[in-house]
């Protein structure tokens, strides 16, 4: 497809039409279980195969229009959480489906496209694809320096309150010797969990 032939559908009624046909291929044929193994695009219907080159194609001319229309018109909801990601609990499920996305499935095309988009990525939390993300930190480090020297959003300490027995010069002093640690690989929000301190 060229990009002018693309511009001419690259428009919401689009991308409504295309999620409500791959709807429509959900009760069409019997999809094949989530098989860590194996991709089953080969056995995916023709007609569900060519809506998702479709938006493959959209997504790497008109990456953001293509996947806020793809959100939208709920994609996620109303296509991708009904595709059988096998397992007898939601966790299994969510693991079925967070392993799929590291392997070269043909659908990664979209769905890992989606799932780096934030609001993309909302959607799959919504309909339980994804666990729910830990709440984002809302603290600052007070009377202190940020452990690199640098301001990343959201990694920040609070030290609000003071020890009962200190004095305003071994607190500045305990401040001064207060280390920390953030260990996250990126892959999913900070959490308090992911920040270490120790004082020296």
């Amino acid at each position: 497809m060229d990009i002018a032939t693309a511009g001419l559908i690259n428009k919401p009624k689009t991308y409504a039409a295309v999620v409500k046909s791959l709807e429509y291929s959900i009760t069409d044929y019997e999809h094949n279980e989530y098989d860590p193994e194996w991709d089953n695009w080969h056995f995916r219907d023709i007609v569900e195969q060519g809506c998702l080159l479709f938006i493959a194609q959209l997504i790497m001319k008109f990456k953001y229009d293509a996947l806020e229309g793809l959100v939208k018109y709920r994609f996620v909801e109303r296509w991708l959480a009904q595709e059988p990601w096998g397992g007898t609990t939601e966790d299994d499920r969510q693991l079925n489906f967070m392993d799929s996305l590291s392997k070269e499935a043909r659908i990664n095309n979209v769905a890992l496209e989606l799932f780096k988009y934030p609001a993309g990525r909302r959607q799959m939390e919504k309909v339980k694809l994804l666990p729910p993300a830990p709440p984002k930190l809302d603290t600052r480090m007070t009377d202190g320096e940020s452990t690199a020297g640098e301001d990343f959003d959201g990694m920040f300490v609070v030290e609000n309150r003071r020890r009962r027995d200190q004095s305003d010069e071994e607190e500045h002093l305990r401040r001064r010797h207060r280390e920390a640690m953030v260990l996250n690989d990126g892959t999913r929000p900070l959490g308090r969990g992911d920040i270490f301190q120790r004082e020296r």
